[in-house]
């Protein structure tokens, strides 16, 4: 009906092997969509957003019980997979991650540091989003696993002209009509994993 995506196309490129004693993965993804074309109630649209481009690469090397790895992401996108188009005059998005894992026996532990960043347009600060995690995993038994994580996110999103760097605020900044969207997220979790 043409108020989503449409025109879709995604490729792939992955490598998986060996180099002396280190174990390789790399890939290389696109992604490519048309913006809706018309609205809910199938009204041609008259400012269109911009066609969806986005591409991600990534790299993951193993070794010694080592795996260190990250992935980049960027093109015009909103949310990874891309599932959103941005307006016509916004900048794109971008987003990394590193991660590294040590397992040591049926221990393994790893941490993740990933930032992402979209444009808010105009003077507007872009949103922000950092993710910190770091986790552990046991293998108790054949097909059973304790494991436990602690996540951070903090997401800065504040598409209004205030607060400023001058210290400006907007009128009834933080209400309805001028919410502030900045999150703090906390999440632990803890639990077992049955395989049969």
């Amino acid at each position: 009906d043409n108020t989503g995506l449409t025109n879709e196309i995604s490729a792939a490129l992955r490598y998986r092997g060996t180099l002396g004693g280190v174990g390789v993965q790399a890939s290389l993804v696109g992604q490519f969509a048309d913006p809706a074309q018309q609205s809910a109630t199938g009204v041609p649209l008259a400012a269109k957003d911009q066609n969806i481009t986005t591409y991600s690469a990534g790299l993951l090397l193993r070794a010694y019980g080592f795996a260190v790895g990250g992935d980049y992401t960027w093109g015009n996108y909103r949310t990874t997979p891309a599932n959103g188009s941005i307006a016509q005059g916004i900048d794109g998005s971008s987003q990394y991650a590193l991660g590294i894992t040590y397992t040591i026996g049926a221990l393994t532990i790893g941490g993740v540091y990933s930032v992402a960043e979209q444009d808010n347009g105009g003077t507007v600060d872009d949103r922000t989003q950092t993710y910190i995690g770091v986790g552990a995993s046991y293998v108790l038994a054949p097909g059973m696993t304790l494991f436990g994580s602690y996540n951070q996110v903090k997401d800065e999103n504040i598409p209004t002209l205030a607060p400023t760097s001058t210290g400006a605020t907007k009128t009834n900044f933080g209400t309805a009509a001028n919410p502030d969207y900045t999150r703090d997220i906390t999440v632990l979790v803890a639990g077992v994993r049955i395989a049969f």
